[in-house]
Order: structure tokens, then sequence, then C-alpha cells
């Protein structure tokens, strides 16, 4: 194939007078974008990844919907065949809400070099299942990762496909070319996307991978994205590919700013449209091209009415599905709210320094669209101009999962409960990391640097703002620190179960993890008194009979799951039992900002504490509004660091300010089970 991109994308004009073509793409994944990245790199990926994928249909997915239809606007969902078969529900969702649904693989393949045969069969398995829900045969494909193949264009337009949307080359749409005769066009048109228009390259995080990243502020991510835009429409032929995952964009600070960014885009000059449609468009402004009716230099050999039939509309009904009359075009832009800054409750932050919810001082100030008022409608809904959501619409799309979900009312008419929670692992970090660490004395003291430093800190701390928080400690910890196990426990610090030393059970049986449960238990029981009742995996893993263990130990909670952003009630043979998940996230967890090491698995890139201030406060702002719940992933060694530790603080007194119920995991959980009347 040639694809220098020349052949459609020079001087086109979009409809209505309007600067730039807008595509908001979602890659719904789920858990296969995960599970296919860990094949490609021979490994396979936990629960914790499998969780963190689920989090796209069981939170984000809702969340994604709702927002495009706040702001009128319709999107383009690339949906493997699997995903379409493990979550009907969620893509008859999509479906129903007017969006598109084009294919992306069966099981997200992106291995490179397979026969046109199977890639063939993977596309006929995918368009039949999408098919079923749509009543019609997909348009569009994307390859997983971006991957096609030599073959794949040619394929595409002899299964009717009228676009791909893989390649990264150009700015502007074009058709793509048959190799053995660079003058002959195929039907079939490239809408390019960018890496730099992708979440996944500001917001993917696992340990799973070898290439782990941290994550970045909204701020800076739509500060890129807005930029971006602001110079494709300032030349006024191109096309803007924004490439979305409902389990990365879907957390609520994050749809707030896309929302925000939107409105900002309908204000200036975007024709928000779908990849189906804007593939229409270009199809019938080369068939025009052809016909000497613009100024194209189209050299292709297909008829005008060729490339009209490919588009599969005349120009008239191009107009029509594309909304392209004045009046209607006006009104689309005309969404954004026009009230005035709302953004964020009138409380300020204890100290400057950390910024205020619109801080226009920021040094992303390209990026002060997130201080909008179209933010502000997303967020407060009664924002006099955000188009509120039928209550038909508004319920949460999710799949049938072992769990009962609620939506507490927090005590004393609080909006958000948050949890402190500090894994303090000290050195087991780094020993069961392998690779060279049990022996590697630097990192150790490093590890040696929570007890020793970060606790002390921590727990002054909080008394200072008289908060209580939980501890999650390995018993071989225990045993090493005992001193430091009791002080937290006599200033009222819950203790939680993490483990002896902190062991990743990857093929743990029941019976050894049984006896590592009693063991840790004991160790601490007999250093504090406490008896422990929550529970957090080393390194997220868990089996199939850890409920179960769970409740033969006495616990009421655990702290595992990340598919949600609100506690649930597990279930076991159908039955409600006595066990409360309370949800982690990597968002909240500092070793996605501040886990630093040259030692392999090598990481790389520190984030500065006022970098995570600002995600974890436009975060809590997000989910409090909605009046759910946080639960942190804190390590001594890391957020211990005298500066984070007065970040910490004046988010803990910005959080009081705006209305959050700080408790324990334990507390957290007696009350869920206490006001559904459950009781251990």
């Amino acid at each position: 194939m040639i694809i220098d991109g020349r052949t459609n994308g020079p001087g086109i004009a979009w409809p209505g007078g309007k600067r730039v073509a807008v595509m908001l793409t979602f890659d719904f994944d789920a858990e296969y974008l995960r599970i296919s990245r860990a094949k490609a790199k021979g490994t396979q990926i936990g629960f914790t990844d499998f969780s963190r994928g689920q989090y796209g249909p069981h939170e984000g997915l809702a969340r994604c919907l709702d927002m495009l239809y706040t702001f009128g606007v319709k999107g383009t969902f690339f949906v493997p065949g699997i995903v379409a078969e493990t979550y009907e529900d969620c893509v008859r969702g999509i479906h129903a809400r007017g969006h598109e649904l084009a294919c992306h693989g069966y099981m997200h393949e992106s291995e490179r070099g397979v026969p046109r045969e199977t890639e063939a069969a993977r596309l006929d398995k995918c368009e039949t299942l999408l098919k079923a829900i749509t009543g019609k045969r997909p348009v569009g494909h994307r390859g997983p990762e971006s991957i096609i193949h030599p073959f794949t264009p040619e394929l595409l337009a002899e299964k009717g496909y009228l676009y791909s949307s893989s390649m990264k080359d150009c700015d502007w749409a074009y058709l793509w070319e048959t190799e053995d005769c660079g003058a002959d066009k195929l039907p079939l048109v490239e809408l390019p996307c960018d890496i730099t228009m992708d979440d996944f390259t500001y917001y993917y995080f696992t340990f799973s991978d070898p290439a782990v990243r941290s994550m970045y502020p909204d701020q800076e991510v739509i500060g890129n994205w807005k930029a971006e835009f602001d110079g494709l429409a300032e030349e006024g032929d191109k096309i803007f590919v924004l490439k979305l995952h409902p389990q990365l964009i879907g957390r609520a600070s994050r749809i707030a700013a896309l929302g925000a960014f939107i409105g900002y885009m309908q204000r200036h000059g975007a024709w928000i449209a779908t990849c189906e449609e804007v593939a229409r468009y270009v199809l019938e402004q080369s068939a025009q091209a052809t016909d000497g009716r613009t100024d194209g230099s189209s050299r292709s050999s297909m008829t005008s009415d060729g490339l009209r039939a490919a588009a599969g509309m005349t120009s008239d009904d191009l107009r029509a599905a594309a909304g392209m009359t004045s009046d209607d075009l006006r009104a689309a832009a005309g969404m954004a709210s026009k009230s005035t800054n709302a953004c964020a409750p009138a409380a300020a932050v204890p100290d400057d320094r950390w910024g205020s919810a619109c801080d226009t001082s920021s040094p992303y100030d390209q990026a002060q669209i997130l201080c909008s008022t179209d933010r502000a409608a997303y967020l407060f809904p009664a924002s006099q101009t955000a188009q509120p959501c039928p209550a038909s619409q508004m319920t949460v799309i999710r799949s049938t999962h072992r769990m009962t979900d609620i939506r507490p009312v927090w005590p004393g008419g609080r909006r958000i409960a948050v949890m402190l929670a500090f894994d303090l692992d000290a050195e087991t970090m780094w020993t069961t990391r392998g690779d060279g660490n049990a022996d590697h004395i630097t990192n150790l003291s490093r590890g040696a640097y929570g007890p020793k430093q970060g606790v002390p800190r921590i727990l002054k701390m909080l008394d200072t703002w008289g908060v209580k928080a939980t501890f999650f400690i390995p018993g071989v910890i225990a045993e090493r620190y005992p001193d430091v196990v009791r002080e937290i426990s006599r200033r009222g610090h819950e203790i939680g179960f993490h483990g002896y030393a902190h062991e990743e059970f990857t093929t743990t049986t029941y019976e050894e993890e049984d006896a590592t449960m009693h063991r840790a238990e004991g160790i601490i029981r007999d250093i504090c008194g406490q008896a422990l009742l929550g529970h957090r995996a080393p390194g997220g893993v868990i089996h199939d009979y850890s409920l179960r263990l769970f409740l033969e130990h006495g616990y009421i909670y655990s702290s595992n799951w990340r598919d949600s952003d609100g506690p649930f009630i597990h279930r076991i043979d159908g039955k409600e039992v006595p066990l409360v998940e309370l949800p982690k996230d990597s968002i909240f967890d500092d070793t996605a900002y501040d886990f630093y090491t040259d030692s392999a698995p090598e990481r790389y890139g520190l984030k500065s504490p006022g970098e995570m201030y600002t995600i974890w406060k436009e975060e809590f702002d997000a989910l409090a509004a909605e009046g759910r719940m946080i639960n942190f992933v804190l390590h001594p060694q890391f957020i211990g660091r005298p500066s984070r530790v007065d970040m910490l603080s004046h988010l803990i007194g910005y959080m009081l300010a705006h209305g959050a119920w700080l408790e324990t995991n334990y507390g957290v959980a007696s009350y869920i089970l206490a006001q559904r009347g459950l009781r251990p």
C-alpha cells in the first residue's frame, strides 16, 4: 500500500464551514486490552489487572455515555467480538444511545505476522456479533493496539468496510491506494490517530508490563490535546481523532475534564461526528473531485458514482446524516454552559502552595479549560444549561457479576467516604520483586525508610487532623519493627492483613494461604493485641477460594478489587455474605507517582507532590459529587518523605472542608454492614 496521504487530505472543506473534523473514539476493550498486551510480551496478567480492565464496563462506560449525552455528541466505539459476548448488555447500551459500533478484532489480538485467512476469520466473528446487536455489519475497523497487516486495507475494502483508523502518518483523512498501481484508490478511508491523542499514553498503569509509567495530571493531558486541536483547527483541513478507553478516561475527574474539552471544541469550530459520518463525507468529496467539481488532486480510476455508492448516500443524504444545517450546527455548538464559574465549592485549600480548584496561575496555562463552565456543567448538573440525562438512560450499565452494588448514605450528611490506608511493606516491597533485590542493601534500606522515618511523620500528621487510618502490615515487618506496630495501634489506628512476607500468592493452595494468615494474625495480636478484620492482598493476588477464607477468619472487608468507585457486598453461591469490598485503584496509589528504581524492572518518572495533589484533588471533587468513596494505597517509604507528608496533610484538610468522612477501612465496612442489616 502507498500511504503518503496525498489523495484526499489537503484542502478538504468540512461541513458548515467547520474548521476541523473531530472524532471521539472509544476502544471498549475491558480486560482483554491487558490480556493481549501481556500475551504479546510473553507474560500473563493477574487478578489486579483483570479487575482494572473491568473498571471499563463496570464504571467508566456509563460515565462516557452520560457525558456524550450531556454535550449532545455521538462517538464511535471499537469493540472486540469477545467483549460483545462478555458484556453484551453494555454493548447494547452503547448502540441504544445512538453511537457507532466498529470492529476491533475478536480477542483484541495484537500479534503481527498472522495469515490473511486468520485475520478474515476474526473479522467475520466480530462482524457477526456486532450485527446481532445493531442489525447491520460494522463499516469501520481499528487494529488492536493499532496493529494491521500488509493485506488488511484490501481485505477491509473487499468486505465492504468504509474506513480504517489505525495509521499514524497524517493529520488528514485519505483513501488507500493499491500497491500494484498507485493511481488506483480503494474505497477505504484512513482516519489516522496519533499517540498524543490517546489516553493510553497518559493514564495506562500496571506492574505486569515491563514498560511501567507514571500517570499524568488531567490538566497536562487536556493541555496537550487542546494545543493539538488548536493547531489543527488553525490549518483548517485536518482531522482530530481522540482515542479513548472507558477503563482509563472513565475515571470521574477525567470524564469531567473531557467534557470540558468537548465544550471547548464545540465553541471553536469543531465538527464532532462519528467515524462513519466522516468517512462517508470524505468519500463524497472524493466523488466530487473526480467529477471536477472541487479543487482536489484526486487521480482515482474509480468513477464518482462508484465512490458515492461506497459512501452509501447522495450529497443531500450525507448532509442530513452529518447534521449540516446551520441551525443544527449552531445548536450543537451552543450546548456548553454559559453559567458563572462554579467548578468547585467555595472553601479554600489550607495552603495556597497547592493551588485552588480553578488556579489560573497554573504552569499549564493552556489547560485553563479545565476551569471552564463546561466542567462545572458536567460535575454539577444543576447548572442552568447542562443537559440532564433522562432517568431512563441514567441506569449504570453493568454486567452480571458476583456482588451487590450499593450506594450508601454516608453518616452526618457527608458527601464521600475516604480511607487513608498505608501499606507498611518496608523491605518486603523489594524482597518480593526478585531480580537480586533480596541482597540489594541499598534498595532494602529504602524500604526501611518507611518504618524508620515515614511512619513517625505520618502518625504526627494524622494526630494533627484527628483522623484514623488503616495500616496493612506484613507479619515479618511486624516482627522486625514491633515498637512501630505498637505505636500505630496505641494511637488508635487499625491494622489489616497484608501477608507474612508480602507473599504474592500466585501458586499457593488454600491450606498454605490459610496457614500464612494464621501466622500473621498471631504475630500482630501478640505485639499489640489487635485482631485483624480486613484483607489487602500483597500484589493484589486473589483466588477462587479467597472469599470463603476471609469469612472463615472473621474478616468483614476486602480491599482488593479495582473495578468500582464504590463499596459492594460480596456474594457466594448467589447469596449475600457479610463481607464488604472497599475497592482501590492506581490513581490513589502513591507507587504510580513516586516509585523510582534503576534496578530491574526499572521504574522512572517521578511526579512532584504538587502534581500528585492536583490529580488526587480533582478525582476527589468528582467522586464527591457522585457520593462515592476513595481508598488510598500509600507506602510510608514513599509518601513518608517530608514534602509528600506535607502535601497529604493539605489534601486531608481540603477533603475535610469539602464533605469527606475520613474513617478506617474497618469503620466504613462496619457502617455498611449495619446499613444492610448484615452482621459478621
